[in-house]
């Protein structure tokens, strides 16, 4: 499946399409993401570097790259997500410097130390790339990076316990600036969730089913995408 980002590149002064979607060549045995870049202006697609990885979710735009959560050699895994078909030096964050056109890879927080048993995801929060996942089946967290170049820059922003919070695979969509409220989508069920960081109140706030392909951060200038 061919999926799209878009992000501005500060460089150019250009913003830039991303296509990818992953491929297999029986000749050369090679697996991997395929990745074209679009600039506006160009009107032509052009082919950049492969990256000998399988993306698993979504996108995320951050700071001028577009960002990844991948899987190392798992290219003939179902899209479904089984912790027991993983390892955890697979799991890897892929970053797009759209400046450049080269890729970075991002080494998982050290307390990231089990494979979860629920989907891990990335996002943006407070103007941060943040990583989320289940930890042991009694907690959601979620890491927050303050320096995308910086290896070991990662900290904890929240723990939240199942106590709370049903155990399932959650995708955080944005923090309040007061760090009272999580709004999250529920990625099994397709609702949106506001939780309280406070009380630990759950507000369920869709009365019927919604379609979450992913969440995007944006850039309060343009744009809508087709």
């Amino acid at each position: 499946m061919v999926r799209y980002s878009f992000g501005y590149d500060s460089s150019s002064d250009t913003y830039k399409a991303v296509m990818y979607g992953l491929f297999s060549d029986s000749k050369t045995k090679l697996n991997g993401t395929r990745v074209r870049v679009f600039s506006l202006g160009d009107n032509v697609w052009r082919d950049i570097e492969d990256i000998t990885v399988a993306v698993m979710n979504h996108d995320v735009y951050f700071s001028g790259s577009v960002n990844w959560l991948a899987l190392e050699s798992c290219f003939n895994q179902s899209r479904n997500y089984d912790s027991k078909s993983f390892t955890l030096s697979q799991f890897v964050i892929v970053s797009l410097d759209l400046g450049t056109e080269t890729y970075t890879r991002l080494l998982l927080p050290q307390g990231f130390d089990e494979v979860p048993h629920f989907e891990p995801a990335i996002c943006v929060l407070m103007n941060s790339l943040c990583f989320c996942h289940d930890l042991k089946k009694t907690d959601f967290v979620i890491w927050q990076r303050k320096e995308l170049g910086v290896e070991g820059s990662w900290m904890k922003l929240l723990t939240i316990s199942y106590q709370n919070l049903r155990p399932i695979s959650w995708l955080p969509l944005h923090l309040s600036e007061d760090n009272n409220t999580l709004t999250m989508a529920n990625k099994k069920d397709n609702h949106a969730t506001i939780y309280n960081l406070r009380d630990g109140r759950v507000d369920r706030i869709t009365t019927g089913r919604v379609g979450w392909a992913h969440s995007k951060n944006h850039v309060e200038s343009l744009v809508l995408i087709c």
